[in-house]
Protein backbone atom coordinates (compact mmCIF):
# COMPACT_ATOMS: atom_id res chain seq x y z
CA UNK A 1 0.00 0.00 0.00
CA UNK A 2 1.50 3.34 -0.90
CA UNK A 3 1.70 6.59 1.11
CA UNK A 4 -1.20 8.01 -0.30
CA UNK A 5 -3.55 4.78 0.52
CA UNK A 6 -1.97 5.11 3.71
CA UNK A 7 -3.22 8.49 4.85
CA UNK A 8 -6.72 7.63 2.75
CA UNK A 9 -7.51 4.57 5.77
CA UNK A 10 -6.04 6.96 8.22
CA UNK A 11 -8.52 9.56 7.19
CA UNK A 12 -11.46 7.16 7.07
CA UNK A 13 -10.36 5.64 10.25
CA UNK A 14 -10.52 8.77 12.09
CA UNK A 15 -13.62 9.69 10.29
CA UNK A 16 -15.01 7.06 12.00
CA UNK A 17 -14.08 7.55 15.53
CA UNK A 18 -15.13 11.06 15.17
CA UNK A 19 -18.29 9.70 14.18
CA UNK A 20 -18.91 7.12 17.03
CA UNK A 21 -17.94 9.99 19.77
CA UNK A 22 -20.18 12.31 18.19
CA UNK A 23 -23.08 10.09 18.46
CA UNK A 24 -22.29 8.07 21.85
CA UNK A 25 -21.78 11.68 23.81
CA UNK A 26 -24.22 12.97 26.45
CA UNK A 27 -26.58 15.62 25.23
CA UNK A 28 -26.99 18.96 27.32
CA UNK A 29 -30.10 21.31 26.94
CA UNK A 30 -29.13 24.69 24.61
CA UNK A 31 -29.66 27.74 27.06
CA UNK A 32 -32.44 29.64 26.28
CA UNK A 33 -34.31 26.70 24.45
CA UNK A 34 -36.21 23.56 24.76
CA UNK A 35 -33.31 21.64 22.32
CA UNK A 36 -30.92 19.11 23.38
CA UNK A 37 -27.39 18.57 21.42
CA UNK A 38 -24.17 17.93 21.90
CA UNK A 39 -22.26 20.56 23.97
CA UNK A 40 -18.76 20.61 21.87
CA UNK A 41 -16.93 23.12 23.19
CA UNK A 42 -16.63 26.60 25.17
CA UNK A 43 -14.70 30.23 24.96
CA UNK A 44 -14.32 32.21 28.13
CA UNK A 45 -12.65 35.26 29.17
CA UNK A 46 -11.93 36.62 32.59
CA UNK A 47 -14.46 34.91 33.92
CA UNK A 48 -12.96 34.88 37.34
CA UNK A 49 -13.75 38.76 37.85
CA UNK A 50 -17.11 38.65 37.81
CA UNK A 51 -20.05 36.71 38.99
CA UNK A 52 -22.73 38.38 36.50
CA UNK A 53 -22.68 40.71 34.12
CA UNK A 54 -24.85 42.80 36.46
CA UNK A 55 -21.22 42.87 38.41
CA UNK A 56 -19.43 44.01 35.80
CA UNK A 57 -21.81 47.02 35.04
CA UNK A 58 -22.17 48.01 38.51
CA UNK A 59 -18.17 48.26 39.20
CA UNK A 60 -17.68 50.24 35.40
CA UNK A 61 -20.69 52.87 37.21
CA UNK A 62 -18.45 53.51 40.18
CA UNK A 63 -15.93 55.05 37.83
CA UNK A 64 -16.31 58.74 37.57
CA UNK A 65 -14.79 61.08 34.95
CA UNK A 66 -11.13 62.59 36.73
CA UNK A 67 -10.31 59.37 38.11
CA UNK A 68 -6.16 58.77 37.84
CA UNK A 69 -5.22 55.80 36.59
CA UNK A 70 -4.21 54.23 39.29
CA UNK A 71 -7.47 55.19 41.08
CA UNK A 72 -9.29 53.25 38.28
CA UNK A 73 -7.89 49.98 38.55
CA UNK A 74 -8.16 50.59 42.36
CA UNK A 75 -11.58 51.07 41.78
CA UNK A 76 -12.70 48.10 39.51
CA UNK A 77 -10.45 46.11 41.99
CA UNK A 78 -8.35 44.46 38.69
CA UNK A 79 -5.19 44.50 37.75
CA UNK A 80 -4.05 46.41 35.13
CA UNK A 81 -2.26 43.91 33.34
CA UNK A 82 -5.68 42.14 32.85
CA UNK A 83 -6.29 44.51 30.67
CA UNK A 84 -5.34 44.63 27.04
CA UNK A 85 -3.74 48.04 25.93
CA UNK A 86 -4.58 48.86 22.92
CA UNK A 87 -1.51 49.58 20.29
CA UNK A 88 -1.21 53.62 19.39
CA UNK A 89 -2.43 52.83 16.05
CA UNK A 90 -6.09 51.39 16.93
CA UNK A 91 -6.32 54.24 19.53
CA UNK A 92 -8.24 56.50 17.03
CA UNK A 93 -10.45 54.20 15.38
CA UNK A 94 -11.74 53.21 18.70
CA UNK A 95 -12.75 56.82 19.99
CA UNK A 96 -13.88 57.87 16.77
CA UNK A 97 -15.61 54.87 16.04
CA UNK A 98 -13.70 53.39 13.31
CA UNK A 99 -12.91 56.63 11.87
CA UNK A 100 -9.73 57.47 10.41
CA UNK A 101 -9.11 61.29 10.06
CA UNK A 102 -5.88 61.72 7.37
CA UNK A 103 -4.52 64.78 8.93
CA UNK A 104 -3.69 67.59 5.83
CA UNK A 105 -1.02 69.29 7.13
CA UNK A 106 2.63 68.40 8.97
CA UNK A 107 1.37 70.87 11.63
CA UNK A 108 -1.91 68.81 11.31
CA UNK A 109 -0.04 65.21 11.45
CA UNK A 110 2.25 66.48 14.54
CA UNK A 111 -0.67 68.02 16.36
CA UNK A 112 -2.70 64.16 15.85
CA UNK A 113 0.52 62.39 17.19
CA UNK A 114 0.53 64.38 20.50
CA UNK A 115 -2.81 63.71 20.87
CA UNK A 116 -2.52 60.17 20.98
CA UNK A 117 0.53 59.99 22.41
CA UNK A 118 -1.50 61.38 25.70
CA UNK A 119 -4.10 58.87 25.09
CA UNK A 120 -4.11 55.17 26.60
CA UNK A 121 -7.19 52.64 26.15
CA UNK A 122 -7.87 49.74 28.07
CA UNK A 123 -9.65 46.84 27.09
CA UNK A 124 -11.20 43.86 29.34
CA UNK A 125 -12.94 40.70 27.58
CA UNK A 126 -16.04 39.53 29.63
CA UNK A 127 -17.07 36.26 27.74
CA UNK A 128 -18.71 33.18 28.28
CA UNK A 129 -20.27 31.18 25.35
CA UNK A 130 -20.84 27.71 24.28
CA UNK A 131 -20.92 25.93 21.53
CA UNK A 132 -23.46 22.93 20.67
CA UNK A 133 -24.65 20.65 17.72
CA UNK A 134 -26.84 18.71 16.82
CA UNK A 135 -27.40 16.14 14.04
CA UNK A 136 -30.27 15.00 12.53
CA UNK A 137 -31.45 11.63 11.07
CA UNK A 138 -29.53 13.22 7.42
CA UNK A 139 -26.65 13.89 9.41
CA UNK A 140 -27.41 17.35 8.92
CA UNK A 141 -25.48 19.40 11.53
CA UNK A 142 -27.04 22.23 13.37
CA UNK A 143 -24.26 24.54 15.58
CA UNK A 144 -25.69 26.54 18.35
CA UNK A 145 -23.41 29.40 19.94
CA UNK A 146 -24.85 30.74 23.10
CA UNK A 147 -24.03 32.47 25.89
CA UNK A 148 -22.58 36.58 26.42
CA UNK A 149 -19.85 38.58 24.74
CA UNK A 150 -19.28 41.80 26.91
CA UNK A 151 -16.18 44.51 26.70
CA UNK A 152 -15.27 46.75 29.31
CA UNK A 153 -12.97 49.89 27.32
CA UNK A 154 -11.13 53.00 29.67
CA UNK A 155 -10.23 56.03 27.67
CA UNK A 156 -7.41 57.81 29.48
CA UNK A 157 -5.62 60.56 28.93
CA UNK A 158 -3.36 62.63 30.64
CA UNK A 159 -3.66 60.27 33.60
CA UNK A 160 -7.22 61.09 34.12
CA UNK A 161 -10.16 58.84 33.09
CA UNK A 162 -12.02 60.79 30.11
CA UNK A 163 -14.42 57.44 29.46
CA UNK A 164 -15.72 54.29 30.47
CA UNK A 165 -18.04 51.79 27.90
CA UNK A 166 -19.53 48.41 28.78
CA UNK A 167 -20.51 47.36 25.20
CA UNK A 168 -21.25 43.42 24.05
CA UNK A 169 -24.03 40.74 23.20
CA UNK A 170 -25.40 41.06 26.61
CA UNK A 171 -26.98 37.36 25.27
CA UNK A 172 -26.47 35.25 22.11
CA UNK A 173 -28.51 32.65 20.44
CA UNK A 174 -27.29 31.97 16.90
CA UNK A 175 -27.18 29.06 14.87
CA UNK A 176 -26.26 27.38 11.49
CA UNK A 177 -26.76 24.44 9.79
CA UNK A 178 -24.68 22.74 7.03
CA UNK A 179 -24.32 18.98 5.28
CA UNK A 180 -20.58 19.19 7.24
CA UNK A 181 -20.86 15.53 8.62
CA UNK A 182 -22.24 14.17 5.29
CA UNK A 183 -19.75 16.27 3.34
CA UNK A 184 -17.07 14.66 5.43
CA UNK A 185 -18.27 11.06 5.00
CA UNK A 186 -18.75 11.69 1.36
CA UNK A 187 -15.01 12.41 1.34
CA UNK A 188 -14.22 8.93 3.57
CA UNK A 189 -16.11 7.08 1.25
CA UNK A 190 -14.46 8.32 -1.81
CA UNK A 191 -11.15 7.61 -0.20
CA UNK A 192 -12.08 4.64 0.38
CA UNK A 193 -13.13 3.56 -2.81
CA UNK A 194 -9.98 4.57 -4.24
CA UNK A 195 -8.45 2.64 -1.74
CA UNK A 196 -9.75 -0.87 -2.39
CA UNK A 197 -10.52 0.07 -5.98
CA UNK A 198 -9.32 -3.15 -8.05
Amino acid sequence: MNTNSKKRVTHFKAGILLMSAFLAAGCATIPGTDNKALRVGSDRSNVDLFETQEQLEDRAAMLKAGMTTNEVFETLGIGQERFVKLETKDILPEILSGARPQPRTAAEAMELEELLASIDVYKLQYKDTQKFGEIDYKLDVERTNTGFDRTLTLVIQDDQLKRVKVSGAQSMLNSDKSNLVWDSLSGIARGVTRVFKP
